[in-house]
């Protein structure tokens, strides 16, 4: 009877594990669906810094020159305000530059913000790489350093306090800041994610940048 009954549980475990293993490939394939719906609704649009883009696509030696003065200082800064050395910010600076003359000669590659934000967070990327972070973690500190610079707020300063205060914010507020800034959707997206009108959105998503912008204050 041992045997029977342990055979038995073995078979239910064991189609358990199978139903719980297609659960998972179904909801999986359903969220990547819906990002790539996402992303279908929201055609890029070139940001003016997008001659940038153009110019080391056509090796512009001018608008090239320009880029180094008008950034790689900026860049190293921030760098070395993370943490880093002037040989590590250098270095993140140019493997930066070099990431972004790989997605110039995409034909289908459109910068949608200012250069100095773009090469920036890129920088940060590559420095982050050289000590060494992961993936999901590195995702995690852009996108909260992207709400900190929409706000106006200087990173180094609130990036400690930004989780704790959106946790202070209603469910929708969290919900909308994270699949703008992390997920990058836009409005139109979100307002057929949530079941709300595009001007929504965009006026919630005003309401809950100033709200976190005023907790975010109050903690300092």
């Amino acid at each position: 009877m041992d045997n029977g009954n342990g055979s038995k549980n073995q078979q239910e475990n064991e189609e358990n594990i199978h139903q719980s293993s297609k659960l998972e490939l179904k909801t999986g394939n359903e969220f990547i669906n819906k990002k790539n719906k996402a992303k279908n609704m929201c055609p890029p649009k070139p940001h003016p810094d997008h001659k940038y883009i153009q110019a080391l696509a056509s090796n512009d030696k001018k608008l090239i020159q320009e880029i180094l003065l008008k950034f790689k200082r900026k860049v190293i800064q921030h760098i070395k305000r993370l943490g880093g050395n002037q040989a590590d910010a250098e270095d993140a600076f140019q493997d930066a530059l070099m990431d972004i003359f790989k997605q110039a000669i995409k034909p289908d590659f459109v910068l949608t913000c200012t250069f100095f934000y773009y090469i920036k967070i890129i920088a940060k990327r590559r420095w982050i790489e050289r000590i060494g972070v992961d993936n999901r973690e590195k995702e995690y500190i852009n996108s909260q350093e992207k709400i900190l610079i929409e706000l106006e707020l200087f990173p180094n300063d609130y990036m400690d306090h930004l989780e704790y205060a959106r946790k202070e914010l209603c469910p929708d507020c969290q919900k909308i800041l994270h699949l703008y800034y992390h997920d990058d959707w836009c409005h139109e997206a979100i307002a057929e994610e949530m079941g709300y009108t595009i001007q929504f959105v965009k006026q919630k998503l005003l309401r809950c940048r100033k709200k976190l912008k005023k907790l975010l204050q109050s903690r300092l």
